[in-house]
């Protein structure tokens, strides 16, 4: 059954009120946890595929585009010896409709690290 829900405000008994704003402005938009070494996505919301664009390099594509390629992308990973970057639209590997992620181990290298995690926040086309 579909349905349509329209409130500008959500209350709840004993934690107060807030707008929807907050609710839809404030939610990830997409996320994905996966295994970069396998590409594999073990959880995700809004993400078409998971791909393995080199080592270190993760592209996620997205089943719903942003509206633009600025957007946040909060992430992490499981290797503590090493660091995560988001690469910016300015490279081109960052669009509307993918991001992609880079791993490096504590050397600088690019590294497959087997756990990675990332959120999309920003406005859906």
């Amino acid at each position: 059954m579909a349905g349509t829900i329209v409130a500008d405000t959500l209350t709840h008994s004993t934690a107060g009120s807030l707008t929807t704003d907050y609710v839809v402005n404030g939610s990830a938009k997409a996320f994905l946890v996966g295994n970069q070494g396998t590409a594999t996505a073990l959880k995700s919301l809004n993400v078409s595929s998971y791909v393995d664009a080199a080592t270190g390099n993760g592209e996620t594509n997205f089943t719903n585009s942003m509206d633009s390629s600025s957007f946040s992308v909060p992430g992490s990973h499981s290797d503590n010896n090493s660091f995560y970057q988001v690469r910016r639209p300015s490279t081109g590997e960052t669009t509307s409709s993918k991001v992609r992620v880079r791993t490096y181990d504590g050397a600088g290298s690019a590294n497959d690290d087997e756990f990675v995690s990332h959120a999309i926040f920003g406005d859906l086309a």
